[in-house]
């Protein structure tokens, strides 16, 4: 099953594709602090939306001296288990939304590979999930080593696409 996953907030953020929603993940101990967490997303096919919770174990204490060590001098990375929360249904528009607010913001995260109207192209094409499945396989760069994707978009008529 194939996932979208959303890293991000308002002001901005990335996109990948995951295969299942993950037992555990790294983070530094400010990302900690900070419950990055709370900003990652999984969207899966039959219109559910999943968030990620800390299973335990993942608190640090004294807070306020790992808050000072980690904003200073040391900020290590920790790998800490993680459980699945669905969070309801969710509209394939939202996922759309997103991806364009955080393109529309974006500092050639997201626009690596595509610029913003082409993202906006390819989101607009997509009606079902698959077809953001493919506009976010574009958006990460996929068509830059896979002729056979790179003419598919060409064929959906993406805008500026370049021709080998």
């Amino acid at each position: 099953m194939t996932l979208i996953h959303t890293m991000g907030d308002e002001g901005g953020g990335c996109i990948k594709l995951a295969e299942r929603v993950p037992s555990s993940v790294k983070a530094t101990t400010l990302g900690i602090l900070h419950e990055a967490w709370n900003g990652d997303y999984y969207y899966a096919e039959d219109g559910r939306k999943f968030g990620i919770r800390p299973v335990g174990g993942h608190d640090l204490k004294p807070r306020w001296l790992w808050w000072i060590l980690a904003n200073t001098v040391f900020n290590p990375i920790r790998e800490y288990c993680v459980q699945p929360v669905e969070l309801g249904p969710h509209p394939i528009s939202e996922i759309k939304e997103t991806i364009l607010r955080w393109a529309d913001s974006d500092d050639d995260i997201l626009t690596q590979f595509l610029d913003g109207r082409q993202i906006e192209y390819l989101l607009d094409q997509a009606k079902t999930f698959d077809g953001i499945v493919l506009a976010v396989r574009a958006i990460l760069g996929e068509h830059e080593k896979d002729a056979g994707f790179k003419e598919l978009l060409q064929r959906l008529g993406v805008p500026d696409l370049e021709v080998d």
